[in-house]
């Protein structure tokens, strides 16, 4: 791809990002409103520690792209969301499923935070990627993100600051996990690129 299209490409993408973290009017506040947002302490920290239950309730740290260090050309720049919800038993397939839903209107537009995953128009019949996924499996200290549909290549196939936006999602949010130091993708039984080590 010329130099040309790539700025393109990349200016195209800062504007839906920029877009989807300026929505016109303020969030209403809600008792379920998430805590307030830190700064991005970096995968496998100690403090995005998941295993606190109580009451049938379980606290998630989920990693968007973070609008404002993308501007600045950071195009993996992320900042962290926590989020209290109802606990269930595969704590990482519930972290991806959250993570792929993209994040509220209040931490948009609290947090100047975008999804990495939505659709870009840029295939016929595209879905949503949370369509496609399946469950995240546990293979020794790697975590593995299934998807069970082969459409969900065209997401795995763009261009390089959208790629490196959705790595950073994925692997802020997994590594913050107690015991995965590694993530990797597998869409319809086939591996998506290398492992990514610690």
């Amino acid at each position: 791809m010329s130099r040309s299209k790539q700025v393109v490409v990349v200016s195209s993408w800062l504007m839906l990002a920029v877009g989807a973290a300026c929505r016109v009017g303020a969030p209403e506040s809600t008792p379920n409103d998430p805590p307030a947002v830190g700064d991005d302490p970096g995968p496998g920290n100690s403090d995005a520690d998941t295993d606190l239950m109580a009451g049938g309730r379980i606290e998630i740290t989920l990693y968007f792209t973070h609008v404002e260090g993308v501007i600045d050309g950071d195009c993996e720049a992320v900042r962290s969301v926590t989020r209290t919800v109802a606990a269930e038993p595969d704590v990482p397939t519930l972290a991806i499923r959250l993570l792929l839903e993209g994040p509220t209107e209040h931490e948009r537009s609290r947090s100047g935070v975008s999804s990495p995953f939505e659709r870009d128009g840029s295939m016929p019949g595209q879905q949503d990627l949370r369509r496609y996924f399946t469950r995240v499996v546990i293979e020794g200290d790697a975590a593995v993100v299934e998807f069970d549909d082969p459409m969900a290549w065209d997401y795995f196939a763009r261009e390089a600051c959208r790629q490196g936006a959705m790595d950073a999602a994925f692997e802020h949010t997994l590594r913050g996990l107690p015991g995965i130091a590694r993530v990797r993708h597998r869409v319809a039984g086939r591996e998506v690129g290398d492992e990514r080590g610690a």
